[in-house]
């Protein structure tokens, strides 16, 4: 069991990895941006959903 967890911590640590990469040179690639949520919104087309299906109130 510890060698899957470890396998899954390195493959997530890469993804991460490989994020960081392609958002730096997307950042190079469109140096008017300063900011990630803009950049991210503009190149990738992302757009945060609204926090109004939470149920906050509910136990």
């Amino acid at each position: 069991m510890s060698s899957r967890n470890t396998v899954h911590i390195i493959a997530a640590e890469a993804a991460k990895q490989r994020y960081v990469g392609d958002r730096m040179d997307d950042f190079r690639e469109h140096p008017s941006f300063e900011r990630l949520g803009p950049l991210e919104e503009a190149v990738f087309h992302y757009q945060q959903g609204t926090l109004d299906d939470l149920a906050f109130d509910e136990p």
